[in-house]
């Protein structure tokens, strides 16, 4: 599809919200700006404080759209289902035959974002996790664990439980903040340790059986591990509960060294003491049960983003349009490389590259720790769309950092 058919007839102006955007590097976003060009559709960004979320929707100044994933369950049903205050986008698949055929690729997309009155109000992401890939993988940040005296990460998870012992009392606090996704990070890594599954869920044995992980030996032995931990406050008790601003907090601390993805993305090159290496991932461990280093890669749906769009906006066919590009398969202008990969990894042969082996690489420009601090401070506000191309490739080597994109941000 050309850019051309991607215009409006005449430019347009509409308002988009997003909550606790990161402002340390850029005010707008790489693939959005992009997006603006080939639509012709200005959008005006507004980035909020997650406290102050509630205080905004109960208002009547709403924006065109909401590009966020902090509305709860009762604030959708509030001003969605019993308020109509929200666009019902299977009301528009005849303007947005992208995600129509994803729901159609990925029947659960539309079941779990479907309401109660049959509604949807929400958009989504279809992605693919790489077991190598740093969004997969748990984050350690290497100076904190040289501080303590420790001078190599742990193999094993003895290893890892007596990393945890120095770090408590060298601090006075624990030293690990647990995952609260068992698809990536700590969860998963710290159950394939422990016998020969990888997924915490469902997974297949040697047989390609499959298997319902939490009836088995391994999942006890997980959770033996996990309580000792949970006993001896070596990890953060209140880690299912601590929001996103106590989680970023604890990273920035110089106490906390293992860290689950998302915090550690947030950390700026001062947090680590203006070393970008002391940020790094853990490998798989092993254990006295199981002696293979395995992590399993995943395609999944994920409820994020939101792109809640206002039923009042008179833009509301033009927005759809313009967000059904992230459910594109292919480019819809050629030579931009935007499709619905680029809302999550940015544009292919710039951003990222698939290789004929199956392995991907991801370019990091300089001034980034990693290529997930450079997606949430530059590339994008939140993960969205379709974005399973790399689902289980694998990536063997570092991202390499790469000069020249910083000179499209907005400083």
């Amino acid at each position: 599809m050309t850019a051309k058919k991607r215009k409006v007839d005449e430019p347009i102006t509409v308002t988009g919200l997003v909550v606790d955007g990161d402002l340390s590097v850029s005010e707008s976003r790489i693939v959005w700006d992009l997006v603006e060009e080939v639509t012709g559709i200005n959008i005006e960004w507004i980035n909020i404080d997650k406290e102050a979320l509630s205080t905004y929707l109960a208002g009547n100044d709403w924006p065109d759209f909401f590009h966020t994933y902090e509305l709860s369950s009762s604030e959708v049903n509030d001003y969605g289902v019993l308020g109509g205050r929200f666009v019902n986008y299977l009301d528009h698949l005849d303007v947005m035959p992208n995600l129509a055929k994803t729901y159609k690729d990925y029947p659960l997309t539309l079941a779990a974002s479907t309401q109660l009155n049959g509604e949807v109000y929400n958009l989504f992401q279809v992605t693919g996790g790489s077991a190598t890939g740093t969004t997969a993988r748990p984050h350690v940040r290497l100076d904190v664990l040289k501080a303590a005296g420790i001078t190599k990460l742990p193999t094993t998870v003895d290893e890892l439980y007596d990393q945890l012992v120095i770090l408590k009392e060298k601090n006075g606090e624990p030293g690990m903040i647990l995952d609260t996704d068992n698809k990536f990070g700590y969860i998963p890594m710290l159950f394939a340790a422990f016998g020969t599954l990888n997924n915490p869920v469902f997974d297949a044995d040697e047989n390609q059986k499959v298997v319902f992980a939490p009836i088995t030996e391994q999942t006890k032995h997980y959770y033996e591990f996990l309580h000792k931990l949970y006993d001896q406050e070596l990890m953060h008790r209140e880690w299912l509960t601590l929001d996103n601003t106590a989680k970023n907090q604890f990273a920035q601390s110089g106490k906390v060294a293992f860290l689950p993805q998302p915090s550690a993305q947030m950390l700026s090159e001062t947090d680590l003491n203006g070393e970008w290496d002391n940020l790094s991932c853990v490998a798989p461990l092993t254990s006295q049960y199981d002696n293979t280093r395995t992590l399993a890669g995943f395609v999944d749906y994920r409820p994020v983003a939101g792109m809640y769009i206002n039923k009042d906006s008179q833009y509301v066919e033009e927005i759809c349009k313009m967000f059904d590009i992230a459910f594109a398969t292919e480019e819809v202008a050629e030579g931009t490389g935007l499709y619905g990969q680029a809302f999550t990894h940015g544009l292919e042969g710039v951003d990222w590259k698939l290789n004929d082996d199956n392995t991907y690489e991801q370019f990091v420009p300089e001034g980034f720790s990693s290529f997930s601090a450079y997606q949430i401070q530059a590339l994008r506000w939140q993960d969205l769309g379709r974005a399973e191309a790399i689902g289980l490739a694998t990536n063997p080597r570092r991202a390499t950092h790469r000069q020249g994109r910083l000179r499209m941000l907005k400083m």
